[in-house]
């Protein structure tokens, strides 16, 4: 599903839309997979598309569905659902994993465009450079007022103080916002649609399925627990003592086990909630 996501993303706001996306999830990532991930995503995300780039897609959105069509069928263990058949559980999942690429490519081409709102709001203009080229700022190159030989003129530096625009100061705190935000934005559009998927995910009667308390505690547990493995591999667990040069997989493969392992708890807590309600 990693890979399937680096690729897509990557269609939609390239490099830059996938660095936003891989931000802030390496903190949550363990810092020993962080390589794995990032380097794997970003790759992927600059990839030119062959032609056997279709079918490489279909096999990676089969297998990635494999993943969600597993978790449909524990839910319906969980919840004492009627149980679905195994290509109505495979259509669900794959559904469910196209809208969650959907909804990652459209937060990244979000983010990004969030990114520069902010980064070019504070920036003087020159009112004598027509249009977009009238920023002046001393990291831009633009063209002259005059030129049409495409001679290029360095715009004047900006004030170099802790609260001008342009200082490093500044765009630290700029970046720590849109840090921030993204960081928010992703919680918000996967808590949603973790929500959508335990809703669907079993076949109940509408309206008498909880959702939401599981879904909010299934991200807050994976939060905490994603933060204290990462404390653990890093200070306590020696991986590579027992793994070598593969500690970043076993890292890695820890952490998506506990990932998952939060979701599980999440539909526990909506199937207790629901029995209670009834």
């Amino acid at each position: 599903m990693l890979v399937l996501v680096g690729f897509v993303v990557g269609l939609v706001a390239r490099r830059r839309g996938v660095e936003t996306i891989v931000g802030p999830l390496l903190d949550v990532v363990p810092g020993a997979a962080n390589t794995i991930v990032r380097d794997e995503l970003i790759r992927l995300a600059g990839a030119r598309i062959s032609s056997v780039a279709p079918v490489g897609a279909g096999v990676f959105l089969w297998t990635a569905s494999s993943g969600l069509h597993t978790l449909a069928d524990v839910f319906e263990v969980i919840a004492l659902a009627r149980r679905r058949t195994y290509w109505q559980k495979r259509l669900i999942a794959v559904v469910a994993l196209l809208v969650g690429l959907a909804a990652t490519s459209a937060l990244a081409w979000t983010i990004v465009h969030v990114d520069a709102v902010v980064h070019v709001r504070d920036v003087p203009r020159d009112p004598s450079l027509p249009g977009r080229h009238a920023i002046q700022t001393g990291w831009i190159t633009a063209p002259g007022s005059g030129s049409r030989g495409g001679n290029v003129t360095q715009s004047p530096q900006r004030p170099s103080g802790a609260g001008a625009p342009g200082s490093p100061f500044a765009v630290r705190m700029e970046s720590a916002a849109v840090s921030t935000i993204a960081a928010a934005m992703m919680i918000a559009v996967a808590t949603a649609l973790l929500a959508g998927f335990y809703r669907v995910a079993s076949a109940r009667r509408r309206g008498s399925t909880r959702v939401w308390p599981g879904a909010v505690f299934a991200m807050g547990s994976w939060l905490a627990v994603s933060w204290a493995f990462g404390v653990y591999a890093k200070s306590i667990g020696d991986y590579a003592l027992y793994y070598g040069s593969l500690a970043a997989v076993a890292v890695l493969l820890v952490w998506l086990y506990l990932t998952s392992l939060s979701l599980l708890v999440g539909a526990e807590l909506n199937a207790v909630l629901t029995k209670m309600r009834h």
